[in-house]
């Protein structure tokens, strides 16, 4: 539904007439939201970066489709950098 049909303004105003309009507000879901922040940081603290990066290699390896040789080029390449 339009915001117009929403919140009837049927009062004409004039320039530099002031009004105020008046602004629906809800807090429905606001502590959802953070207990889903909340558990999602829980979520990161526990989360292992080197089994992520691993699982991500992994990943790419298989859609280049690449050989245990070029996987052992390619992580030689990575222990430079």
């Amino acid at each position: 539904m339009p915001l117009r049909q929403r919140i009837p303004l049927q009062q004409n105003i004039t320039s530099g007439e002031e009004t105020t309009i008046p602004i629906p507000r809800s807090d429905d879901g606001v502590a959802m939201l953070l207990s889903r922040l909340a558990d999602d940081r829980a979520t990161v603290a526990e989360t292992s970066i080197e089994e992520l990066e691993a699982a991500i290699d992994e990943v790419v390896y298989d859609l280049f489709e690449l050989s245990d040789e070029e996987r052992g080029v390619v992580e030689e390449y990575l222990e430079v950098f």
